[in-house]
């Protein structure tokens, strides 16, 4: 089996913070533990952008059905 992990240079340039360096600066390792909370943040923020632009889509689609109340997405069951 192989092992999944992640590259600490690639890591290092979206999130300088998690990675480790030695005495020289240069670039060891992840901080897996710390990467846990960014995603676990990142996953609440983009929950909370899916949920604001559910509402975003149900006042569009109130507003087409007024105007083509025959549309596909007005009839019962759609999206």
């Amino acid at each position: 089996a192989r092992d999944l992990g992640l590259g600490a240079e690639e890591v290092a340039a979206v999130e300088p913070l998690l990675v480790t360096r030695n005495d020289r600066g240069e670039i060891e390792g992840v901080k897996y533990a710390q990467l846990n909370v960014v995603l676990i943040n990142a996953v609440k923020e983009q929950q909370t952008q899916i949920e604001q632009q559910q509402k975003q889509i149900e006042s569009l689609k109130q507003i087409v059905c007024l105007a083509h109340p025959d549309a596909e997405v007005c009839k019962a069951g759609g999206k």
